[in-house]
Parts: structure tokens; C-alpha cells; sequence
């Protein structure tokens, strides 16, 4: 991608017969064919494009492991806050 600091996100949230659900960062959601994505596509990737696509073009979109860890590494630092926090035993309503 020519300049990956101008880039928007898209985590795809699921695949239902042909076509991926994908949210991206906005909260915006599309329903885009699976074989327009690139090859190695599933759940649970994040897909980057240039920002400046109005709809996105998704044949540019380009898979981001580096996102994705570092967005997992963000969650799991979140759970673990939440797993200290917690003191357990039953709630009390």
C-alpha cells in the first residue's frame, strides 16, 4: 500500500456462504463477496485499505497480521484487568 499511515481498518466479523461481514473501525459494516478479498481471508482478520475510497476498494484491501496482534494483545491486556479486578463469588443484585 503506498501510504500505510493513511489507512482504514476492517475486521472481518464472519463469513456466511460467499460473502464476509466485515465492521470497520467507523462501525460502519459491509457485506462484500469473499472471492474479492484477499486469498487467506477468515474470520477474525483485519483487512487494511487506503482511507481515501468512498465506497472502499476492496480490491486493494491488503490482510494486516501486525493489526491483529496488536489489536488481540490489547484485548488481552483488557481481560486480564478485568480477571484482577474481579473479586469474585457471586453478584449481588
Amino acid at each position: 500500500m503506498s501510504n500505510p499511515s493513511r489507512r482504514a481498518f476492517f475486521a472481518v466479523d464472519r463469513i456466511e456462504g460467499r460473502f464476509a461481514i466485515l465492521i470497520g473501525d467507523d462501525g460502519r459494516e459491509f457485506e462484500v463477496p469473499h472471492a474479492a478479498l484477499p486469498a487467506g481471508t477468515a474470520e477474525g482478520t483485519i483487512l487494511a485499505l487506503p482511507v481515501d475510497t468512498d465506497p472502499p476498494a476492496w480490491h486493494q484491501a491488503e490482510i494486516d497480521a501486525e493489526e491483529r496482534e496488536r489489536r488481540l494483545g490489547q484485548l488481552r491486556a483488557q481481560l486480564k484487568e478485568l480477571r484482577e479486578r474481579d473479586p469474585g463469588g457471586d453478584i449481588i443484585l
